[in-house]
């Protein structure tokens, strides 16, 4: 993961792939139909941010001012897959644009597994 820095006239500015990452995985969390996975406690613990695993299942390459996200998700049962999908897409690309000024030219979503009954 690399960063995307920028020239600000008083300084520099940098935004980690990591934060990026947690911007696109909280994002995808947001929408209905989306299971995160379950937090592990050792890894809660050595959480620095709070935001546990919002990271967790996204990868992102940033070239420039440019973005490359990919998400690997599970979606609840009963909902349609390829929407829940562009919905995820959608919700993805405009948090980490609005937040980061980068323009996002991918938003890759992979749905590993469905989770029905007490899973979900």
């Amino acid at each position: 993961m690399k960063n995307q820095e920028e020239k600000a006239p008083k300084g520099s500015i940098r935004i980690a792939a990591e934060a990026i990452a947690q911007i696109a995985g909280i994002a995808a969390r947001e929408v209905e139909g989306v299971k995160y996975p379950k937090t592990d406690r050792e890894e809660d613990f050595r959480s620095e941010s709070g935001m546990k695993h919002s990271a967790k299942g996204v990868k992102c390459q940033v070239r420039g001012d440019r973005a490359r996200l990919e998400l690997t998700l599970t979606a609840k049962y009963g909902y349609n897959i390829q929407i829940l999908s562009r919905q995820v897409q959608e919700r993805v690309r405009s948090s980490v644009e609005n937040m980061t000024g980068l323009k996002v030219v991918h938003v890759n979503v992979k749905i590993s597994k469905v989770a029905g009954g007490a899973e979900a």
